[in-house]
């Protein structure tokens, strides 16, 4: 049996797995420190680089990863440490092959990159921390593996010798042969590291990792710092790290890389001659991918698309990732066995995610940001409508009764934005718990803007014509047999006056006066009591938000758009939303005729308490906007919300009196 101990007491296997990992380095590169973890490894590197020069002064590029120590977490800005960034960390920019410092030649901005690493060298000499080293991943992967040429960090490098320093090459991502045709990144690009940062591959999957260096510098640490790691280098460790670097070697794995990875990459320029979203092909060996855009000539990165790709792909059992300065590259890094069959699957999956709705090539443009983000996209000269609904607004169970109920209405000839299945069928996707779906376009125009009306001579027959309308939809909705598990919010009496309503508790509007919110709540109550009593009003599916601007006007048919609000309510409560509105019209009583007429000419209610509802739908805009007071305008949205409350107010009290 063998013993399992630490590095204190040396044993033959840390001895003969050293002299073979070392082999493969430049031959300066000739001792190690063996650990658990990468960030264990650049934790160490950074104290050797203070051990040699003194200083602590360390540069990194502006969105990298090196760690969670408390050390190697200053590195990164993408993931700010607790606390705030320390004074002795510089951050530069880092390089992008696709959208270069300047110009479209990536090899002249070898210079700039070099005349940043220059400035913020100064500016750590000036300071009362020196310059210690640069460190960075030599293939630059967290930053979207830009493709660089040999000699391409050669300006940043001479800098930081120049200035006595040291360059750290972070080599958990690219190293171990991942490159395809050299051992390490820093080999490919051409650069002669001090130390050199080791992990996650090392043991494949076992947690071991490390660091090499040269002699002198090792010294040079061990002068100047007492370090142990109790499990580091041991024994069951170093013999897994041995056998993950022999099977590496022995069954050809780095040329394998090669290979199979410029068979990936061909494969995905071929995709990107039929979609438009892949922007940029690249990578080296078994590390590569796409940065994923709207459209090629903008070149504006498409971070929720990539996310879309890679969940669809995640539920395809095919592990991706995205990063990059917009986290809008499509990262590819699967095991180093992986073969052309391997990449066939990969394709093929990844050719079906990016058609998921059959739209490659379209050109997305953000219009609206209330509730939900909605994009308008074009794709073959056809426009849709992309919704990414706002988490936690609505259940998925919600979102999907939604769209159902809309699908039957566009059965019954009621006009709207029809919902778009995808090519396997499904109304939605879900995307990094965001939920998605696609509905077709309206083109026209709405009815009115902001709450308002715009003024047309035709606006009385349109208002006839909406209460045709709203009447046709409220008796398909009682004809209708629900789904299992539909499921939608109601505007009974709990969710329009009870203690928590679903637009949140109006008489708690922080700009209501003492007398205006004893009055609210005096009505509140009133309500309540009067809608518990009367069980046998006309209840039943509403759309609960047909404002002016969500009736579209196209070729003299009005489309409802935004079900969102829709669910179960009172059809008093969906006359009172549209009346309401033109109420601020002067010509209102007109409008308002014109609208019972056509809803009476085609379906039957009483309009008894037409005023309560009303008064009601004033009241819930006062909820409405409390979480929404930081927004532009809403100051004055607010008090117009308040004003045209407390009128119904005093009419409905009048009413009763």
């Amino acid at each position: 049996s063998t013993l399992n101990t630490h590095t204190r007491y040396l044993h033959g296997g840390i001895l003969n797995y050293v002299e073979a990992l070392t082999a493969t380095f430049n031959a300066t590169l000739k001792t190690a420190i063996l650990t658990c973890t990468g960030s264990e490894a650049n934790d160490i590197a950074l104290r050797m680089a203070q051990a040699v020069t003194g200083n602590t002064g360390v540069i990194a590029t502006n969105h990298t990863y090196h760690g969670n120590t408390a050390a190697v977490s200053q590195l990164s800005i993408t993931n700010p440490p607790t606390g705030g960034y320390a004074s002795h960390i510089k951050h530069v920019p880092a390089p992008d092959s696709y959208r270069p410092f300047e110009g479209d030649n990536i090899a002249q901005n070898s210079h700039l990159f070099g005349n940043y690493i220059q400035k913020a060298i100064a500016e750590l000499e000036q300071s009362e921390h020196g310059f210690s080293a640069l460190i960075l991943c030599p293939s630059f992967v967290n930053e979207g593996f830009p493709k660089l040429p040999k000699g391409w960090l050669d300006p940043a490098i001479k800098a930081v010798k120049d200035a006595g320093g040291l360059f750290i090459a972070d080599e958990v991502q690219p190293g171990f042969g991942r490159i395809g045709n050299h051992m390490w990144g820093h080999q490919r690009i051409g650069v002669q590291p001090d130390i050199v940062t080791l992990g996650k591959p090392m043991g494949n999957g076992h947690p071991v990792a490390g660091l090499i260096t040269s002699s002198e510098i090792m010294c040079s640490f061990r002068d100047t710092f007492r370090y142990f790691n109790t499990f580091g280098g041991n024994p069951v460790s170093v013999a897994a790290a041995h056998a993950t670097l022999s099977v590496l070697q022995e069954e050809g794995l780095m040329e394998n890389a090669n290979v199979v990875g410029k068979y990936i990459r061909s494969g995905l320029r071929e995709l990107s001659i039929k979609h438009g979203v892949i922007g940029d092909v690249r990578g080296y060996g078994l590390i590569l991918g796409a940065e994923i855009v709207t459209d090629r000539e903008s070149k504006i990165p498409a971070p929720n698309h990539v996310k879309k790709i890679v969940n669809e792909m995640r539920h395809r059992g095919i592990l991706l990732n995205f990063l990059g300065h917009h986290y809008n590259v499509l990262k590819i890094r699967p095991p180093m066995p992986f073969t052309k069959s391997n990449a066939d699957l990969l394709l093929k999956n990844l050719y079906e995610a990016l058609d998921i709705w059959g739209l490659s090539g379209a050109k997305f443009e953000l219009i609206s940001e209330r509730e939900n983000k909605v994009y308008k996209i074009v794709h073959k000269e056809k426009n849709y409508a992309l919704r990414l609904h706002r988490e936690g607004l609505r259940s998925e169970i919600e979102l999907q009764s939604e769209l159902q109920w809309m699908e039957m209405l566009h059965e019954k000839k009621i006009m709207l934005a029809r919902p778009i299945p995808t090519k396997d069928n499904r109304l939605l996707v879900v995307i990094n718990d965001i939920v998605v779906d696609l509905l077709s376009w309206i083109d026209g125009s709405p009815m009115g803007e902001n709450g308002y009306l715009v003024l047309r001579d035709n606006l009385p027959k349109n208002y006839r014509y909406l209460g045709q309308r709203m009447a046709h939809m409220h008796e398909a909705c009682d004809d209708w047999k629900l789904p299992k598990k539909f499921s939608r919010h109601a505007w009974d009496t709990k969710g329009l006056v009870g203690e928590n309503p679903i637009w949140f508790r109006f008489w708690e509007n922080p700009s209501l006066n003492k007398t205006q919110k004893e009055i609210i709540l005096k009505t509140k109550y009133k309500i309540e009591e009067f809608l518990l009593r009367n069980s046998n009003l006309d209840y039943g599916l509403i759309h609960a938000d047909l404002v002016p601007e969500n009736v579209i006007i196209s070729e003299n048919e009005l489309y409802f758009l935004d079900f969102d609000d829709g669910g179960f309510g009172y059809r008093l409560f969906d006359i009172a939303t549209v009346l309401n509105k033109a109420k601020r019209s002067e010509n209102y009583e007109i409008y308002k005729d014109a609208f019972l007429t056509g809803y009476l000419e085609n379906r039957k209610i009483d309009l008894e308490y037409l005023l309560l509802f009303q008064t009601i739908r004033a009241l819930t805009y006062l909820g409405w906007i409390i979480d929404k007071l930081d927004e532009p305008n809403s100051t004055t949205r607010n008090q117009r919300f308040i004003k045209e409350a407390m009128e119904f107010v005093e009419i409905f009290w009048k009413k009763l009196d």
